[in-house]
């Protein structure tokens, strides 16, 4: 079943279902009985069953004869699956999920900016200059959905030519967690010049192929969010 959220029935019920596991709904060592989930979804059993694979792929439950289905514990899951971290955002555990995440950003996207530098194509710097200056015209604009789409380009650009694969992995994860700061309104109507500045610093260190200025400016950049992730979680955000 694919990741990109389709509206189809099948869709929709994996959507509550995954949800509700990783909400603890259904706590680990729930047993999902397909009748059961049969009638609380009013669909067929084939849809049940497809939805069920899925969340196994996910390791959020696991299939035994005589057993049944049973929801996994935390530690199974597969936490970078998009699902898994889109679910978890549209729960309860969303202020811990996007702190983890930033966490995740702040260990990764500095060193992935510094091998940017020397593995992207020369078009690769080029670009991310032209998406920083149309992202600096939008935040002065104050189009926050397009900023959004820049951003999330920008990001997903400089990691999937990192030139480490299991970086450019980390693509959908981290757009999730750009995605659910713009959803909880973590971003100002008018993003900071500063935030506008550190994307240009690290496009321009990318296109130069100076490594140390895009990482230090990418730490930077992800020091910032993590700022304002945090003093969200404690009730203080200023939107830094």
């Amino acid at each position: 079943m694919p990741a990109d959220r389709p509206n189809t029935l099948s869709r929709q019920v994996l959507d509550q279902l995954g949800q509700a596991i990783v909400s603890g709904v259904h706590p680990p060592g729930t047993t999902l009985r397909i009748e059961d989930l049969q009638a609380d979804f009013g669909v067929s059993r084939t849809v049940i069953r497809d939805v069920l694979r899925y969340l196994e792929s996910l390791h959020l439950t696991r299939s035994r004869p005589r057993v049944g289905v049973r929801v996994t514990p935390r530690s199974h899951w597969n936490v970078f699956a998009p699902d898994v971290v889109h679910w978890r955002l549209a729960g309860p555990d969303a202020p811990a999920q996007l702190i983890s995440l930033t966490q995740l950003r702040t260990a990764v996207e500095p060193q992935a900016a510094e091998l940017a530098a020397t593995h992207a194509p020369e078009h690769v710097g080029a670009e991310l200059v032209a998406l920083a200056e149309t992202m600096a015209a939008l935040a002065a604009a104050g189009d926050l959905d397009a900023f959004l789409v820049a951003d999330l380009t920008f990001h997903s650009l400089l990691l999937q030519h990192c030139g480490n694969e299991m970086f450019a992995a980390l693509d959908a994860p981290i757009g999730e967690a750009l995605k659910a700061r713009h959803a909880r309104h973590l971003v100002p109507d008018h993003p900071r010049d500063i935030a506008v500045l550190l994307h240009q610093l690290v496009a321009a260190g990318i296109r130069e192929q100076d490594g140390p200025t895009a990482a230090t400016a990418m730490r930077r950049l992800v020091t910032e969010a993590g700022t304002v992730v945090a003093a969200a979680r404690a009730g203080t955000t200023d939107h830094a």
